[in-house]
């Protein structure tokens, strides 16, 4: 199966990534970008790899720490709603 990024997600993330600090607001920002993420089917979201390669090709310093949030945003709702966590099915 083809993975095709919902462009909508694209568009967001690029908006919340012009000002990438630590400020509350911009990681309340991409913590509603997570969530609608996942409420997308699998092949239309952000692998993690993805996201790397996104934050990296535009030099956002803080990239690691966006991976982890992405990471723990999508394991933490994923078991919440009982959705398969490990193997082929999941994201990463």
């Amino acid at each position: 199966m083809k993975r095709v990024i919902n462009k909508q997600l694209v568009v967001m993330l690029e908006e919340i990534c012009t000002s990438p600090d630590d400020s509350p607001m911009f990681w309340k920002e991409f913590y509603n970008w997570c969530i609608i993420s996942y409420r997308n089917d699998r092949i239309n979201r952000f692998s993690i790899s993805e996201l790397g390669e996104f934050l990296l090709k535009r030099n956002i310093e803080n990239a690691q720490e966006i991976i982890v949030a992405y990471i723990h945003v999508l394991y933490s709702l994923a078991m919440f709603e009982g959705d398969e966590i490990y193997g082929e099915g999941f994201i990463i």
